[in-house]
């Protein structure tokens, strides 16, 4: 007998009761083996000197945020990443909800909350700090401002997704 007649064989002998307990039980699983992860990310912009980037590890530039941790809000994310990457304070009553952004692959489910932060604080002067994966912050006018790519999707949430670029 070949192996699929001997499963084939076994699933008959099986009550239909105990399949459907296994098939939820496998759906379990497979729901506790997805993960969701939220993030945000703020275009800080300074309407003298522009939107502010800085550079990752990888070469790619980015925007100041990151991941929202287990029981913060995204706003309170933001006010942490922001200190964390540029050494620099904001208030989550500063921050204006521009768009969000999801994607899925695999188990995997990304959603990303893009703000933006008008900000014309003349003390707002972002340095490098030790540790972190971005840095090397300038503030540009155009995309094109930049030598490189743009990590994932920065391009289009600066440009498509602010008025800065629309008044320069």
């Amino acid at each position: 007998m070949s192996d699929e007649e001997l499963y084939r064989e076994a699933l008959e002998n099986i009550p239909s009761e105990s399949l459907a307990k296994a098939d939820r039980i496998l759906s379990k699983i497979e729901m506790e083996n997805r993960r969701q992860q939220v993030s945000c990310i703020v275009l800080i912009v300074n309407y003298s000197l522009g939107i502010l980037v800085g550079k990752r590890k990888d070469g790619l530039w980015g925007l100041p945020g990151g991941k929202v941790e287990w029981g913060e809000t995204p706003e309170a994310a933001l006010v942490r990443e922001v200190k964390e990457e540029t050494g620099c304070d904001i208030r989550e009553n500063q921050l204006w909800l521009k768009r969000t952004a999801s994607s899925v692959s695999g188990s995997n489910h990304s959603i990303t909350l893009v703000y933006s932060l008008p900000m014309n604080d003349l003390n707002f002067i972002p340095k490098d700090q030790d540790g972190e994966s971005i840095g090397n912050w300038t503030w540009i006018k155009h995309p094109s401002d930049v030598d490189g790519e743009f990590f994932r999707n920065t391009r289009e949430y600066i440009t498509k997704n602010n008025s800065y670029f629309r008044f320069t």
